[in-house]
């Protein structure tokens, strides 16, 4: 730990005073001569709230300023210096509480020490240890106090009575110690990742010229995306509540008939008196399926199916119902309360939300919006783009299996992507010895609804001439049993190449196929013969974690990815970090490819433009879920063209690989109608 002494805040309350101290600060650009901001605000809402007073720090100094110095031209051309580094906690809040008042876009660094923070200790995000105060504390020494503890106040509504009524020295003393904390942590950090190589991984020389090159401008391309919203038709989701409202309505009517009686639907205590209680006291009696903590029987949607699957109707009619209960509480509620002014959703994109390094999204979640089913299809239309705009949607082929490809360099594996082999049906040949063909026909043959369409999807799959793909229909044809065959080994080879990703078993893969474990065991075993050098890579990744001083692994990026629980005597708990160890350094890759393009997008002068409004063809980069790109451009069929083109070449040069990336996309009026 590292103690640091606190100078005296100053408080800056003259336009003479402001304007002579921004002429000294403009003088010298770089990290060494950076600048800390944190601001202090009406609210929370990113869109809504304003700064009351604001700080700033050069590591030495510190001062407070107050609202008008913000709209001051000497600090917007401190603002638009293109060399200037500031480094802020949370940044995107900080910049959209700057925006809402005028303040223009920064031409300069973002440096983020939450994102500094998490490259130091990506474990510190699940432990909720990557906030300033705890950070400052931790690592600087300086003990912080909570706002609401030396304001007094109880809940969001006091935050500006509270702040506007206080003595301006004690603001002063508050606000100054988090832009002053903010830079001294920036320092200790930066020294921290700099003694973290990763140019025996990626293309820098350590984690500090990775966070600069990568991070840094990647919290700016968020920023943006979270400032432009998602446009989202509210009339669209309250039409579609009425008729699922109703049918909640007919549910519980209809389970009140089955049980006979009123019953709270909501109540777990009155369902585990229906399902569990005694006969003749009005119960149904049955076997519970499984007990919760307190061991009481449980009601879960685990519990309901299984009980639905053996004809219990109530149960069969509560699932239906909660599932309508989440699609309205959730999105057709909870999404149209999110909307803006501008009719749009501005959610939040969360750089350092997971450990891997995946984004997550919050505020809504608008990663979980439902994908299938009819009620996923309807609510995703009411997702659209903005008037006189196409909403596009693009993603990755396979993203993760690619990165395992190369990770282990299996010669099979890269063989057949780079063949533009469908890698699956690929498996599943190998694995029973069929013709690869014939895996491909089988699976095109399940999905066609005629003959014809059969025929055409084997010559385009399998890339054969319609008298070849005619042999392969008959072949496939004239054994009943064959293509039913071919298609679960299929299902099995996807299952088992991404249950691989994220450390199945036999035990959990045999319950996801419906088979048993022994000949789950066996099909893995298939797998692996097939790509030997995908087992060679998990047995020496594990290996090297075990061995390796600081128990990671890295991305291809070389970020860490920190697993030191594989030193525990308990073996759930270390079986968990051999898992992690291979599922981290593909998903954390994959997360980098995205990060990758997405920063090439966000940068090309004629899309992103580097800028809030976008490049010369007015394109806006609009929300991240995972491997799938979403943007919006002018509804010009030329301007449309060179975005698709350019938006694929990105995406499939974000890094290089052994094997090719994929990538495909469209617009359309609505997400639903481009995905």
């Amino acid at each position: 730990m590292k103690f640091v002494s606190l100078p005296k805040p100053t408080v800056i309350s003259t336009d003479e005073q402001f304007n002579l101290l921004m002429t000294s600060l403009s003088k010298y650009g770089g990290w060494d001569n950076r600048l800390a901001l944190d601001t202090e605000t009406t609210g929370l809402n990113k869109l809504n709230d304003i700064p009351i007073y604001w700080s700033m720090s050069d590591g030495k100094d510190r001062w407070l300023f107050s609202l008008e110095h913000l709209l001051s031209p000497a600090f917007h051309d401190l603002v638009n210096q293109p060399n200037r580094v500031w480094v802020l906690h949370n940044a995107k809040y900080d910049m959209h509480m700057l925006a809402n008042v005028g303040v223009p876009e920064f031409k300069g660094t973002i440096a983020d020490t939450l994102s500094m923070g998490f490259l130091y200790d990506e474990n510190r995000q699940s432990r909720g240890e990557l906030g300033l105060k705890y950070l400052a504390n931790d690592l600087l020494g300086i003990a912080m106090k909570p706002f609401k503890e030396i304001f007094g106040v109880k809940s969001e509504a006091d935050i500006a009575p509270k702040l506007i009524s206080a003595d301006v020295n004690l603001v002063a003393r508050y606000a100054t110690l988090d832009a002053f904390a903010t830079w001294q942590l920036s320092e200790y950090l930066r020294q921290q990742l700099e003694s973290s190589v990763v140019n025996d991984v990626g293309t820098h020389t350590d984690l500090f010229d990775y966070f600069m090159s990568v991070e840094a401008p990647f919290t700016k391309c968020l920023w943006r995306m979270e400032r432009r919203g998602f446009k989202v038709d509210s009339q669209k989701l309250t039409d579609l509540r009425i008729p699922m409202e109703a049918r909640m309505k007919e549910i519980n009517a209809d389970i009140f008939r089955a049980v006979g009686r009123p019953i709270n639907i909501r109540s777990v205590k009155q369902l585990k008196e229906y399902f569990f209680g005694d006969v003749s006291k009005g119960g149904l009696g049955l076997k519970p399926v499984k007990f919760t903590d307190t061991d009481e029987p449980s009601t879960d949607e685990e519990s309901l199916t299984i009980l639905a699957s053996k004809g219990v109707v109530v149960a069969q009619m509560l699932l239906e119902y909660r599932k309508l209960d989440k699609l309205v509480g959730t999105y057709l509620i909870g999404l149209v309360e999110k909307i803006e002014k501008d009719g749009r959703i501005h959610g939040s994109i969360n750089q350092t939300g997971t450990v891997t390094g995946r984004l997550s999204s919050s505020d809504p979640n608008l990663q979980n919006i439902p994908r299938k089913g009819d009620a996923g299809k309807e609510i995703r239309k009411a997702f659209v783009a903005s008037d006189g705009y196409k909403l596009g949607v693009w993603d990755y082929g396979q993203i993760e299996m690619r990165v395992m490809a190369h990770m282990s360099a299996d010669k099979a594996m890269c063989t057949a992507i780079s063949d533009g082999l469908d890698l699956h049906c690929f498996t599943a040949s190998r694995m029973l010895g069929y013709e690869y063909e014939d895996a491909v026909g089988a699976k095109v043959m399940d999905d066609a609804d005629t003959p014809q369409d059969a025929i055409k999807g084997i010559m385009k799959k399998a890339k054969v001439n319609e008298e070849r793909a005619f042999q392969i229909y008959e072949k496939l044809s004239k054994d009943p049993k064959l293509v039913p065959k071919l298609i679960s080994a299929r299902d099995a080879s996807k299952a088992i190449g991404f249950g691989i990703m994220y450390g199945k078993g036999p035990a959990s893969l045999g319950e996801e196929l419906g088979i048993s474990r022994n000949e789950a065991q066996q099909k893995i075993n298939a797998w692996f013969n097939t790509f030997p050098a995908v087992r060679d890579y998990i047995q020496h990744t594990q290996s090297t974690l075990i061995n390796d001083p600081q128990h990671c692994v890295r991305t291809l990026m070389g970020r860490y990815r920190r697993l030191m629980s594989i030193t525990s005597t308990n073996h759930g708990i270390k079986a968990k970090a051999e898992r992690d160890s291979i599922n981290a350094p593909i998903q954390g890759s994959a997360a980098d490819i995205t990060k990758m393009a997405m920063l090439a997008i966000d940068r090309d002068p004629m899309l992103g433009g580097d800028c809030l409004e976008g490049g010369t063809l007015g394109v806006r980069m609009l929300l991240q879920v995972h491997d799938e790109l979403l943007v919006e451009a002018p509804n010009d069929e030329s301007i449309l063209q060179e975005c698709n083109k350019r938006i694929v070449n990105h995406m499939c040069n974000a890094i290089a690989l052994r094997v090719p990336l994929t990538a495909e996309g469209r617009f359309a009026n609505s997400w639903a109608e481009a995905k």
